[in-house]
């Protein structure tokens, strides 16, 4: 089940992302990319799913921190972590928090962060050989 999950999450989601993120960045644009690898315990969807596309959305805005909220201490400091991420952004036009340095996306390296409880951090040129397949079969529908 984790290479259907894995197929599909490259074919629609991560392979056009990074495709999208590398020609904004060749086009002068500043581009940040992440992959949000964290399935909270409040997530009811079944385990094989990976974590489903727009699940940060609730970490984001701090739903794990609201009183009453069943999350894991893990859970509550990554919401804190993106927070810090998000509004370093929103202030000074760069993601950085605490010693995490998120850099600029380009065509060359294609470094992105990891966001996860059990540590985030950059990596580079995310899912490249799975993506270079898609890629290949694109052209040969094109």
């Amino acid at each position: 089940m984790r290479i259907i999950e894995a197929s599909i999450g490259d074919s629609l989601f991560k392979c056009g992302q990074i495709e999208f993120a590398a020609k904004y960045a060749d086009l002068g644009g500043r581009v940040f990319v992440y992959s949000f690898e964290e399935k909270y315990s409040t997530n009811h969807w079944p385990g094989w799913m990976g974590v489903p596309h727009r699940d940060e959305i609730g970490p984001v805005f701090g739903v794990p921190l609201r009183p009453g909220s069943t999350n894991t201490q893990a859970e509550k400091d990554l919401s804190k972590e993106i927070q810090g991420f998000w509004a370093s952004f929103a202030r000074h036009g760069t993601p950085k928090y605490r010693d995490i340095d998120w850099p600029m996306f380009s065509t060359r390296f294609q470094d992105y962060v990891k966001i996860r409880s059990k540590g985030t951090r950059v990596v580079r040129r995310p899912r490249h050989l799975a993506c270079e397949v898609w890629y290949r079969h694109q052209r040969d529908f094109n």
